[in-house]
């Protein structure tokens, strides 16, 4: 459904991608063509940028917004005609010039090696434990890691004020390792939780008023 997909494959041992272009939803809705089977890692951005070029050119599409999808112009030419378009425009200049490689541009983030260390001991769920309990089985998901879960933290409307934030900080230097991630729901997912640590955890998010259950 997107312009450009770009789909996770391994071939004879090499990393790349199946590449797929000019899906969309709404009006005249269209599936993806296939325009590369299997393309490397280290070329992929290459003909991503083929792509764009030809798009980029075809200005009457891209000056109207109910227009400025890839599909519009694929249904103009027809598919064969779009891919032909990408191979003669991968014989530009352009494209043996430049370094199209991503390791420069990739951040590689052990987050294993960041967990958090085990301490000595940790607080003990005590009293009335069924905030708590619904805490866990809203919220909580175990890690494939053993001893480790991921705590989603619910983010009422989406919205933080300061005190949260800084609280959300502080529970991720003590408990965490120091990436968050966030979901669609504009939650806040916490990894790396020790599962001895969920009830400390649980505790400094109700002190910022954020352990509603049910993320």
């Amino acid at each position: 459904m997107h312009d450009l997909g770009f789909i996770p494959r391994i071939k004879d041992g090499e990393r790349g991608f199946k590449m797929v272009v000019g899906g969309g939803l709404s009006t005249m809705p269209r599936h993806a063509h296939v325009l590369r089977e299997f393309v490397s890692v280290d070329e992929y951005l290459r003909v991503a940028e083929a792509v764009i070029r030809i798009f980029e050119r075809a200005g009457e599409l891209r000056k109207n917004r109910n227009k400025a999808r890839l599909k519009f112009l694929i249904e103009r030419i027809d598919f064969p005609a779009f891919a032909q378009m990408v191979e003669e425009e991968l014989q530009g200049d352009w494209a043996k010039e430049k370094d199209f490689r991503p390791d420069r541009l990739l951040y590689v983030f052990d987050e294993e090696q960041h967990a958090p260390a085990k301490r000595p001991r940790y607080a003990q769920p005590n009293g009335d434990l069924r905030e708590f309990t619904a805490f866990v089985a809203s919220n909580v998901r175990r890690q494939r890691q053993q001893g480790f879960s991921t705590v989603e933290v619910k983010i009422p409307r989406g919205d933080l004020n300061p005190e949260q934030f800084r609280g959300l900080a502080n529970i991720m230097r003590d408990y965490t390792g120091p990436i968050a991630r966030t979901t669609i729901q504009q939650n806040i997912v916490l990894r790396w939780v020790r599962d001895e640590s969920l009830y400390e955890v649980w505790q400094r998010l109700r002190a910022i008023k954020l352990a509603d259950p049910g993320a």
